[in-house]
């Protein structure tokens, strides 16, 4: 799933501020700890417009996932979230919520997903395997 990231980062790398931090290659780096380091100083640089603070979002929240830190990845996928509605179709936060043990968030999530867009074949399917009828 990381890899889906990689060409998300070169639409990073095309924004010459982000590419002279050196950042951005750390940020989709396949090791979570380097992914975390070099997103969150992506963040901390400040710079970034909605769309691309909400993909450095969830590119860190995927590295907290790996790293089994469910807390800290909802937290970004939250914000991510909040950021852009869009991000959901980047990514599925909800595999993370229902590992931390938060069902009734993921169930959520995927609800506000369908109001969005009602033929998301992945919200339903991820209803349908935590046992939710629509």
């Amino acid at each position: 799933m990381r890899r889906i990231w990689i060409a998300l980062a070169l639409t990073l790398i095309a924004a010459p501020v982000w590419a002279q931090s050196g950042n951005v290659s750390k940020c989709v780096s396949q090791d979570p700890d380097v992914s975390i380091a070099g997103c969150t100083a992506l963040i901390q640089e400040g710079g970034l417009d909605t769309a691309h603070m909400a993909a450095v979002s969830v590119i860190r929240g995927n590295a907290y996932s790996d790293k089994e830190l469910y807390d800290q990845a909802i937290a970004d996928y939250t914000k991510a979230l909040s950021l852009e509605a869009r991000s959901r179709r980047l990514q599925r936060p909800w595999t993370g919520l229902r590992q931390a043990g938060h069902r009734d968030e993921a169930v959520a999530d995927f609800h506000a997903a369908l109001k969005l867009d009602p033929t998301d074949d992945a919200s339903l399917a991820g209803l349908k395997r935590l046992g939710v009828d629509q």
